[in-house]
């Protein structure tokens, strides 16, 4: 049996369905960089003034709790906006600005410990997400990945 027509086929199928879906895709992707702009503009509005560029959030997890209070916050000092989401009920409302900023750059799966600096006029957005370094620290005793993290943070 030959099976060239059925290539031409498929090839022709996947033609199709790139020139429908490219537009969708672009509108998409415009879409987010849209989000992304009104994020880091609310977020000006609102912390930017005060000079507040990062957003911290962390949880009561006792590998990093001790950890990222005592050292990562305050190295952050007066430039971070910091929510422990096991004690704050305000992070409950989906809707607030800072869960949107914190869901927006950190995605859904190991989502904190994070620090998020939402885009500004002439910088990009800089996401830190410390959850496995800090598993390595606690399991293995490994600090390095930890200090590199740290240091894109000072950075």
């Amino acid at each position: 049996m030959d099976r060239t027509p059925l290539k031409w086929a498929a090839f022709a199928f996947m033609g199709v369905v790139t020139v429908v879906l490219s537009p969708l895709l672009f509108l998409v992707y415009v879409a987010s960089l849209l989000k992304a702009g009104v994020l880091g503009f609310r977020w000006h509005l609102r912390h930017g003034r005060e000079g507040r560029r990062w957003l911290a959030v962390y949880s009561d997890g006792k590998k990093w709790k001790e950890h990222f209070e005592g050292v990562v916050i305050p190295m952050l000092g007066a430039s971070a906006y910091v929510v422990n989401i096991s004690a704050a009920p305000s992070w409950r409302r989906a809707r607030s600005l800072e869960r949107q900023v914190h869901g927006f750059w950190t995605g859904r799966s190991e989502h904190t410990p994070a620090l998020v600096s939402p885009p500004g006029l002439f910088r990009r957005a800089k996401v830190i997400r410390l959850h496995s370094e800090y598993l390595r620290f606690a399991v293995h005793g490994d600090e390095s990945a930890l200090q590199h993290a740290l240091a894109r943070l000072r950075a």
